[in-house]
């Protein structure tokens, strides 16, 4: 039997001048890559279970790209909505009203014009005609871009001004006259209904001096279902159809079962 200490296959000797020292085994490096199954390996060995295989490689067109960023709109592009429409009251200059509704209505522009009929002698004739109510004036169911267009780039329309008003503070910029839809369409029916013998006259505003009133609507005859307010204009009683600041409606009234009050 030798004598010697046998030595397991694990554990390494070293030689040294003060004699033979052990040292415990090593442990394997985790990515070598002489070692099966290791990170560093990239192999798989099938007899171990659950090992790692190796990663299918994914072609670049199926790579899914981060979405790119939208490009900034500057604001000066970015579109405004449109603004709504109103009717506005207009001065037409040197009387052209007529010639500015023929160009209107070329455009397309909604716009209404009062007009009167009148009779009247020329000499030995009697004549009657179609003449606008009021002159140098039209209305127009637009917006403020619009009409700015028709001005800059219609020469038909070029005549059109803007109908403003002072605030009674004066240090206010006067104001773009507009008028609500109901009563537009209030003052369009009076002037569309007929009047065979002539009682309706169509003149500039007026406050009547500050009369009060009150509130009343035609209930029979040609203005059935106009409203307007009760007066006296030259003694006669009459149902006043105002546009604040623009035009009135003079309508006298020959029986009080004609109207009902508000």
């Amino acid at each position: 039997m030798s004598n010697v200490n046998e030595k397991t296959p694990s554990e390494a000797t070293r030689v040294t001048d003060s004699g033979t020292r052990s040292f415990a085994p090593s442990t394997p490096n985790s990515n070598d890559p002489l070692i099966p199954n290791s990170p560093g390996s990239g192999s798989h060995d099938p007899l171990i279970p659950n090992s790692p295989g190796p990663q299918p490689s994914v072609p670049s067109s199926q790579v899914p790209t981060p979405p790119r960023p939208l490009p900034s709109v500057p604001s000066s592009q970015v579109p405004t909505p449109p603004r709504p429409l109103a009717w506005y009251p207009m001065y037409v200059t040197y009387a052209r009203e007529l010639d500015v509704q023929e160009a209107l209505d070329k455009a397309g522009v909604e716009n209404f014009l009062p007009m009167q009929h009148i009779v009247m002698r020329v000499g030995k004739k009697i004549v009657e005609r179609d003449q606008p109510a009021i002159h140098n004036l039209i209305f127009l169911h637009s917006n403020r871009t619009q009409i700015r267009e028709l001005k800059m780039f219609n020469r038909g329309c070029q005549p059109l001004q803007y109908m403003t008003v002072k605030p009674r503070t004066s240090d206010q910029a006067s104001v773009v006259i507009t008028i609500p839809e109901r009563q537009m369409l209030n003052f369009m029916r009076a002037m569309q209904a007929d009047d065979p013998s002539g009682r309706r006259t169509c003149i500039p505003y007026t406050d009547f001096l500050g009369q009060e009133g009150r509130q009343v609507r035609f209930v029979s005859g040609s203005f059935a279902g106009v409203e307007g307010t009760i007066k006296r204009v030259n003694n006669n009683r009459s149902v006043i159809i105002a546009l604040p600041h623009v035009a009135c409606l003079v309508i006298p009234i020959d029986h009080i079962t004609d109207i009902q009050f508000l």
